[in-house]
């Protein structure tokens, strides 16, 4: 779960107790699970990558040109969308992009 404060709580599903929290930059904007990871968007248009530990795995810059606006997975893929008009789609293990699109004709609100 992402606050309002940009605290990233992860929370274990037996007990309903937190397992691990991080506080995120004020960028941080959406967030979605993805088998052992969870991605986050935010204002700049990156992608952060977290394992459930919430250390960071990865750091994909730059992938949308405006805010991430909505993200979210079917449990192999990732698909986010920005606050202009496209969207990407990146493989959930290995983190890269298979597909663009921004046919669009504004910006993305919900996937």
């Amino acid at each position: 779960m992402l606050t309002y404060d940009k605290e990233m709580l992860v929370y274990d599903a037996r007990s309903l107790t937190v397992s691990s929290q991080k506080k995120l930059s004020a960028d941080s904007t959406v967030m979605t699970n993805c088998g052992e990871h969870i991605w986050v968007g935010d204002k700049k248009g990156d992608l952060r990558i977290y394992d459930h530990q919430l250390t960071e795995v990865k750091h994909l810059a730059g992938v949308h040109s405006k805010a991430v606006s909505a993200i979210t997975s079917n449990g192999k893929l990732v698909a986010s969308g920005d606050a202009y008009r496209y969207v990407f789609i990146h493989d959930g293990a290995t983190h890269e992009k298979v597909l663009e699109n921004g046919d669009q004709k504004d910006k993305i609100l919900e996937l």
